[in-house]
């Protein structure tokens, strides 16, 4: 894997919503954005820069949003269509997490 090593990123946005993003010198390539009420996280919308499509970077935002939502006690509300398909494909990963009850 090349010089890409830029971590996922958590802040709260200034319009209330959450987001896990990454950064590559200083531009934003990826991010996921998150709604956290009480105990559930519902997944919105997962956007990948065009360039930056072939590195997995979608995947690397899921991953880091089911350790946030583990660390937290969190269930995850899988609304945001790549999000969905990640928990479809790989039940081991996300089962736990994944509130089916919505």
């Amino acid at each position: 894997m090349g010089g890409f090593m830029s971590e996922v990123q958590f802040k709260q946005e200034a319009d209330g919503k959450d987001v896990f993003f990454i950064e590559e010198n200083g531009e934003r390539i990826a991010f996921m954005v998150v709604d956290i009420h009480g105990v559930r996280l519902t997944a919105l919308h997962t956007e990948v820069s065009p360039a930056w499509r072939d590195h997995k970077l979608g995947i690397k935002l899921v991953e880091a949003m089911a350790v946030h939502a583990r660390t937290h006690h969190l269930k995850v509300i899988p609304l945001c269509p790549f999000t969905r398909t990640m928990f479809v494909r790989y039940p081991e990963k996300y089962a736990d997490l994944w509130d089916k009850e919505i």
